[in-house]
């Protein structure tokens, strides 16, 4: 798994497919939050997400963003990333153990 922190001020995080899989939950927090306070989520059928700059938490060059991933073998329901994403977490399905951590360093 790696985050990368791109020049426009998005970031960039990839990891490898999980067998039966069908989605995944991108699992982020504040500047140096890791596990339970990495409250933010980001939706996604693919092995990459790219979270925007706007989704970006408010940040100095050279913070610390750590992301972590959760597979489903569901699919989420919503209109947005963040509402599919509270979808898996919030119902009875069972996702995957948390992923090591990837981090992003800001530019």
């Amino acid at each position: 798994m790696k985050a990368t922190a791109n020049a426009d001020g998005s970031i960039t995080v990839t990891w490898s497919a999980v067998t039966g899989a069908k989605s995944y939950v991108l699992h982020y927090g504040n500047p140096g939050q890791k596990d339970g306070a990495a409250t933010f989520m980001e939706y996604t059928t693919n092995t990459s997400y790219t979270l925007p700059a706007n989704k970006v938490p408010d940040h100095s060059t050279g913070d610390e963003i750590n992301f972590y991933v959760q597979s489903f073998k569901d699919t989420g329901v919503g209109t947005t990333t963040e509402d599919q994403a509270q979808y898996l977490n919030a119902g009875q399905f069972t996702g995957s153990e948390w992923s090591n951590i990837a981090t992003a360093t800001m530019k």
